[in-house]
Order: C-alpha cells, then sequence, then structure tokens
C-alpha cells in the first residue's frame, strides 16, 4: 500500500499502478529523503520524473510543497497520477505530463520553466543497448536548464550505481544508502564537495 506519510494529507492512500515495473518508494526511505530535505519544501515548485503512481511529489505536496509537475511516460501511470491528483483535490497546483524524462526536461528548460526540487526515481535495471537511465538523467539535468536559484536534485537509484564521471554544475552533497536502494543529494550552486557519505 502506498500512503501519504506527513504533512496535510497524512495517512492518505494513493492508488498504485498495477505493474511489475512500477517500483514504489518504500516508506523508510521516503521518510528519511523528506527528513534531510524537509527545510526546502515550503512554497517549493517540485519536478517529479519517473512519477510512477507521483508518491514523491504528492508527499512533497502534503509537507508545503507549492506546486508539482510530474513526468511519466507510461499511459497508465499517468492514469493513476491524475487519479491521486483528483482524490487529494491539489489539480490546480500540478501537471502531468506523459513523455520520456529526458525530452521533458530539454522540452521545460526551453519552455523557461524552473523548479527548486527535482526528484527522480529512474529505473534500476539498463535499457536494452545497456545504457543506465540513472546516468543518463543526470547528464540531462546536466545540461539543461530546470533549476531555480538554490535548487536541489534527489535521485534515488540502485546502491551500486556509479556517478558519472562528467557532471560540473552538479554537486553531490550527501549519498544514503538503505539495502539496495540509494538516495543522492545534489544542488547546483556550485560549492561542490560531498558533505556525507554512507
Amino acid at each position: 500500500m502506498v500512503r501519504i506519510i506527513a504533512g496535510i494529507f497524512k495517512s492518505r492512500k494513493l492508488f498504485s499502478p498495477h505493474s511489475r515495473a512500477v517500483r514504489p518508494t518504500a516508506d523508510r526511505v521516503k521518510e528519511a529523503l523528506f527528513q534531510i530535505i524537509a527545510s526546502s519544501l515550503e512554497g517549493a515548485s517540485v519536478l517529479d520524473l519517473y512519477a510512477g503512481s507521483g508518491n514523491l511529489g504528492l508527499e512533497a505536496l502534503s509537507r508545503g510543497a507549492e506546486r508539482c509537475w510530474f513526468i511519466e511516460h507510461a499511459p497508465a501511470c499517468c492514469a493513476v497520477i491524475r487519479k491521486n491528483i483528483e482524490c487529494l483535490g491539489v489539480g490546480a497546483r500540478t501537471r502531468v505530463m506523459r513523455i520520456e524524462c529526458t525530452r521533458a526536461v530539454k522540452l521545460l528548460s526551453a519552455r523557461g520553466e524552473r523548479f527548486g526540487l527535482v526528484l527522480a526515481d529512474p529505473p534500476y535495471h539498463k535499457s536494452k543497448e545497456g545504457k543506465s537511465e540513472f546516468k543518463k538523467i543526470l547528464r540531462t539535468l546536466e545540461r539543461y536548464d530546470t533549476f531555480a536559484p538554490h535548487a536541489m536534485v534527489v535521485i534515488e537509484h540502485f546502491k551500486n550505481d556509479q556517478l558519472p564521471h562528467d557532471l560540473t554544475r552538479l554537486n553531490l552533497k550527501m549519498q544514503r544508502r538503505y539495502g539496495d536502494t540509494a538516495l543522492s543529494f545534489f544542488d547546483v550552486s556550485g560549492e561542490g564537495g560531498i558533505l556525507a557519505k554512507v
């Protein structure tokens, strides 16, 4: 069962896609993530990439974010996101785009959309061509500007995934591990440096 953990929608249940390809963020990982970024949520504009059921973006809205764009390529997932948005009554604060995530980032950059918080939960598995979606989305975010001042990027990924070596704008600030899952926190301030690695 997927649910909102805290905030104005605390304990509200969310619908989930009936697909093995969708891997909802575990409650303990989600709770840890939102405890770390709590001070950045109030009034934030959020971009939820690989949104699945909308779990992370809706949690952000529950905890004080102002608006959220949900990006998801699968039609069934987009239908579930819209259903969850309707049930929570947050339609005026959200947008859902059915599009591949790297294409969405390029499009939103060209439109001048800017976000203070980017959440991404790409597939753990590699493509048929052996490409990592984790590295692909990081390089896309690095190249195309979708960031408000003092923005933060949080990516959930497999614990053994290695960061691309050619990142210059995205600076790893913290990395936490929970079983097979890792959370990597980046800023785009240019300060760089790893604050913690667990």
